[in-house]
């Protein structure tokens, strides 16, 4: 994975101002996006949408926590290298979130399918995001 400066370096993503009803949005929008994840009955035939699912609900969080710090991203992959910046993320996770990255968009503009395992995967990974994150958006509304 790239180091989060050469997406700077690039233009993929820019300093931004903190726009705290904007991510306050986009904590809420994360949030409604994993309970219906977890809500949905697991199937080979809902699995790659349940994982579209967790990782748009990780990724908006992510990006929350981008805006929060004064970023904005254009590209998914800046997203995941940024949670890389801190201590609270193993190399195994941020590997996990990167491949969860490659398998949405495989099923989003390839038609590739996953497996339920791969929906499983997503669903415990997106646990550790929001548990080490919403923490961290003191003020915010962070309800469960």
């Amino acid at each position: 994975m790239r180091p989060f400066e050469d997406f700077v370096n690039t233009g993929q993503v820019k300093k931004t101002s903190i726009d705290k009803n904007l991510i306050k949005s986009l904590i809420e929008q994360a949030q409604r996006r994993l309970h219906r994840a977890e809500n949905e009955t697991l199937t080979e035939d809902n699995c790659d949408f349940i994982l579209e699912d967790y990782y748009e609900a990780m990724r908006t969080l992510a990006d929350a926590w981008l805006y929060f710090n004064g970023y904005k991203s254009y590209s998914h992959e800046a997203t995941v290298a940024y949670l890389g910046k801190g201590k609270e993320f193993t190399p195994m996770f941020l590997e996990g979130f990167d491949r969860l990255r490659r398998l949405r968009h495989g099923t989003r503009y390839y038609g590739k399918r996953v497996i339920i395992a791969d929906a499983k995967e997503a669903q415990k990974l997106a646990k550790i995001l929001f548990d080490k994150l919403k923490p961290k958006f003191e003020g915010y509304d962070t309800r469960k």
